[in-house]
Order: structure tokens, then C-alpha cells, then sequence
């Protein structure tokens, strides 16, 4: 991850989300709505996926947005499958398995915001939800405890409850609350396999991956308040993505170890 400190040149970070979720305009159309936001993303996402039947949303998760089988809707992709767009009638979401910087995701998001306003399809804003996902794998590394030099002690759990057993994985959830309907849910633990599926339709960096990881998953989201509707607006949802964005480099930082840096993060990539 970026930040304003401290660059990686090496980084855990296998994918990164936007997802908005909004309630369409009554004269809203599906086809309309496909054909006039691809023609205004073409350039950052020119492979279009086909898209399912009438009807749908997108699910959002680490495997990437996907479309039930009722949406008709617009899913693209770039040619080196490290990025991707979706959007149907109430939901509009950005991804990438190749993040960079900030900048850039947020220019990715802008484009298709831009799209559906000039399309007038969203009468009001329901979410907004940014996600990181992080695997740790290190190697030599194959059990919960011997994640405990790397990770911050808060996020291991009672390895040591029984004395004569062993963890062989760790699970935990919190939830901050961050102010102005704003929430950062934190997922964590020592794990096997793999949290982002690798056989989603982006291509993850470094293949596909599996065996012992630490998961360390921030979902920082905005809901609206009860009983309002507010108005789509790109500058205001701009807004929201910043403000989402805020905490996660902090979170990130605060999860890991001096020794994780040392030993992972800043070595450089081969």
C-alpha cells in the first residue's frame, strides 16, 4: 500500500474495490445504461464481458464483482486482466489485482462515475464501500504463532488457550466507528489458501498463490443516513472515496510489525 510515508517496493496487497450501490432514476435502461457507460470507460477497460440476463446486481467480494444471473449489465475489463468495471441498475463497482497508487484507482472510479452522471440513471446514493485485501505469506512461516513477530499482537487471538494443542488457524472481525455514517469493518487471521480467489476473472499478481497467509481484510464503507436520500453527486462521491481512503493506510500500518517491514516489505521485487 501507499501512503503519504513510506512507499514498498514490495507489498501483500492482492486486491483492491470500490463498490457504490444506488437507486436508479424510474426511466433508467438497462441497455442504454451498458452501451453509453462502455463507450465512456473503453479506453481504461476496452474488454467487455457478456453480460448475463435481465435483472441483477453486482455481488461484490474478493473474487471481484460478479453478476447474478438476473442483471443485464455492463462488465469490462483491460487486456492484461488486472482491472475491471462492473455496473447494473443499482450498482456501479471499480477493482484491480495490479494497485498501484491511489490516484489511479480513484481516476478509474471517476471515469465510470462520470458515465452515470451523464446518463442521469441514479436518483440517490445508498453506499459506498472501499476494500483492501492483503495476503502475508512469508516463507518458513506455516502456523498462526509463528505469524506473531510480524503481525500486531491484537490480531492473533488465543493461540496459547490449551496447553498441550496447537492453533491451526485464527479468525477475528472488528468494526470501527469513524464518524459522518462512515465504518471500517478489519478481518483478520492466520489462514491456508487463499482469501481472493484466484480464479476470478482478474489475473492476481504473482499467479496463483496458495498455503499458510495472514489476512488482514479493511472494508471502509458509508451508508446513508435513515430516512435520507441523498443526491448522486461525482464530486460528492469523490469526497466519500478520499474520506474512505483515509484510514486503511493507518489500519495497515498499525496491524504489522517493524519485522514485517524489514523482512518483506522492503525488499525489492525480483
Amino acid at each position: 500500500m501507499e501512503g503519504t510515508t513510506e512507499v514498498y517496493p514490495s507489498t501483500p496487497l492482492r486486491f483492491v474495490a470500490f463498490e457504490l450501490k444506488f437507486r436508479p432514476t424510474a426511466t433508467a435502461q438497462s441497455a442504454a445504461l451498458r452501451e453509453w457507460v462502455y463507450e465512456r470507460v473503453r479506453e481504461s477497460f476496452p474488454i467487455s464481458e457478456p453480460a448475463p440476463t435481465a435483472g441483477a446486481e453486482v455481488v461484490f467480494g474478493p473474487q471481484g464483482p460478479e453478476m447474478t444471473q438476473h442483471s443485464m449489465g455492463l462488465r469490462a475489463i483491460d487486456r492484461a486482466r488486472t482491472r475491471g468495471l462492473a455496473v447494473t441498475s443499482q450498482a456501479f463497482a471499480v477493482e484491480t489485482s495490479a494497485y498501484s497508487h491511489f490516484a489511479e484507482l480513484r481516476g478509474w472510479i471517476e471515469q465510470g462515475l462520470r458515465a452515470l452522471e451523464s446518463l442521469d440513471h441514479v436518483a440517490a446514493v445508498e453506499r459506498a464501500g472501499l476494500r483492501y485485501i492483503d495476503e502475508i505469506r512469508i516463507e518458513g512461516v506455516e502456523t498462526p504463532d509463528q505469524f506473531a513477530p510480524y503481525v500486531n499482537p491484537g490480531f492473533h487471538g488465543p493461540l496459547d488457550l490449551l496447553s498441550d494443542a496447537r492453533a491451526t488457524t485464527t479468525q477475528g472481525q472488528t468494526e470501527f466507528e469513524l464518524g459522518d455514517r462512515r465504518r471500517l469493518m478489519v478481518r483478520c487471521g492466520a489462514m491456508s489458501g487463499w482469501a481472493v480467489d484466484p480464479r476470478g476473472p482478474l489475473q492476481l499478481r504473482g499467479g496463483a498463490i496458495e498455503g499458510p497467509f495472514f489476512l488482514i481484510d479493511l472494508d471502509s464503507y458509508w451508508t446513508r443516513p435513515e430516512g435520507e436520500y441523498p443526491e448522486f453527486s461525482v464530486g460528492r462521491v469523490l469526497e466519500l472515496v478520499d474520506a474512505l481512503h483515509q484510514p486503511v493506510r493507518e489500519a495497515f500500518e498499525s496491524a504489522i510489525t517493524d519485522r514485517l517491514r524489514d523482512d518483506l516489505l522492503r525488499k525489492e521485487t525480483v
